[in-house]
């Protein structure tokens, strides 16, 4: 919600979300790019930015950098994005954007944000799809895609782009082809093993040690079904000690919900537990908070395929304290339909990209002060979490459905925060790569201050009339 208050004759916004999470703008400039009162509401491209088909997009908190279109980064019409990724040369420090797109792989240089250059495109194995998923190991692009006949896992040594400044045409620089088809790739950068989900062989563990030449270690099947959609795995450090140091894998594993398995042995994996959530849809991706304590988890079927009919977007919340006996807590109910797709975290924020609302931010910071167990219980006996995360900032980058929002496949696909500048990448479907950063704005506490300093002036100007 909001509160405009006239302070010294300018409008000041707070925007509050709970109990906190508030930004200022002056409304009296016309500038309301961080705000939502009643001047707009709506970012501004900054200087190299540009609008899909001329209008704006809806945005708070966050400021459009730049953009490049799918056609461009595609390098002809009719092609679509999915994932997206970031390098940074150890040597020079530059950082790219690694841009999934149907019909290839495309390389952008966004060292300077608001000039992104286009080095260009290493095309497809095979034919287009809308399903190329990819990840990097050291100085290393591996690119694997799924429903795109024997494509394999392209490979691609990223300081190739090392000093070019213009576009051209790559090819890798060779294709495993210990798999054909892939839905989603992992790799623990820790360890040096690439987690190969939802191939046509199962879950496909490969060994990166030589970056160039993959060694297949095991195809894990364990998991009901047999199939894994996506999986994150960390060295554990988190808080269960018996299993400190070991590799944890954390499978989204569609229907069947959460899986966690120890692959510590990778020949030989252990399965620790798996566990579901009531009205579970699809449990598509999940992001653990950096002390590895909670892991928080998408659903892409949730909005739309549940007994009481179409839902708005949810977000579910896991407590690891114990990876035996994984605890679920509860869901975050989010105001719009769209359908949530990847996540990730970094700090205690949460980018959230739900494809026809595009990137959605939250403060995490009420995890650790919540007593769950004193949360008031939903219809459905789960626990609700409105209260525990605060949307700090979003960036829609699907405006084609402003008038008549859709529930759709449309829109943002994922985002990559963890750029060292703070540049933020996000990749929607339809409308290309988006170059972000998060806007200027006065912390809470100073708005609070700003806000009781001008209700006092006015107060005293009151007396002394």
């Amino acid at each position: 919600m909001s509160r405009c208050l006239l302070v010294f004759g300018v409008f000041v916004c707070l925007m509050v979300f709970g109990a906190r999470g508030a930004w200022a703008c002056d409304c009296s400039t016309g500038s309301c790019l961080g705000c939502a009162c009643g001047c707009g509401g709506f970012g501004s491209p900054g200087s190299g930015g540009s609008a899909a088909m001329g209008s704006s997009f809806a945005s708070r908190g966050m400021t459009l950098e730049s953009r490049i279109p799918i056609a461009t980064l595609a390098g002809t019409t009719g092609q679509v994005g999915s994932a997206i990724w970031g390098w940074v040369d150890p040597l020079t420090s530059r950082e790219y954007a690694l841009y999934g797109i149907s019909n290839g792989t495309a390389f952008v240089d966004v060292t300077a944000p608001t000039a992104p250059v286009y080095l260009g495109l290493m095309p497809t194995n095979t034919g287009s799809t809308p399903w190329r998923e990819l990840q990097t190991y050291g100085n290393h692009l591996y690119v694997v895609s799924d429903g795109n006949g024997a494509h394999g896992m392209q490979i691609f040594d990223l300081t190739r782009l090392r000093g070019v400044s213009t576009s051209q045409s790559w090819i890798p620089n060779t294709t495993y082809n210990g798999v054909t088809s892939v839905h989603t790739i992992t790799i623990n950068e820790d360890t040096g093993y690439a987690y190969l989900n939802g191939s046509n062989q199962a879950q496909h563990v490969v060994n990166l040690a030589n970056p160039l030449s993959p060694t297949a270690v095991t195809n894990y099947t364990a998991v009901p079904g047999g199939y894994v959609h996506d999986s994150l795995s960390v060295v554990y450090n988190g808080p269960d000690a018996a299993h400190v140091g070991k590799e944890i894998v954390l499978n989204s594993a569609g229907g069947s919900g959460l899986e966690i398995v120890n692959f510590t042995t990778h020949t030989a994996p252990i399965r620790l537990s798996a566990a579901n959530y009531p009205n579970i849809g699809y449990t598509h991706q999940g992001w653990l908070t950096e002390d590895q304590r909670f892991f928080i988890v998408n659903d892409e079927f949730d909005e739309w395929n549940l007994p009481s009919g179409p839902q708005n977007t949810r977000t579910h919340l896991w407590d690891l304290i114990d990876l035996d006996t994984p605890a679920y807590l509860g869901y975050y109910q989010h105001p719009s339909i769209a359908i949530d797709h990847n996540l990730f975290i970094k700090g205690n924020l949460l980018f959230e990209s739900n494809y026809t609302v595009g990137l959605r931010v939250f403060d995490l910071s009420a995890l650790w002060t919540t007593n769950f167990a004193a949360l008031p219980l939903r219809l459905d006996g789960t626990r609700n979490l409105q209260s525990v995360l605060f949307e700090e900032a979003f960036f829609d980058t699907y405006n084609q459905d402003d008038a008549a929002p859709e529930r759709s496949f449309n829109g943002q696909w994922g985002n990559y925060p963890f750029l060292p500048s703070g540049t933020i990448l996000a990749a929607d479907r339809n409308n290309g790569l988006f170059v972000l950063a998060f806007s200027s704005a006065p912390e809470p506490s100073s708005v609070l201050i700003l806000l009781l300093g001008g209700l006092g002036g006015m107060a005293l100007w009151r007396r002394r009339r």
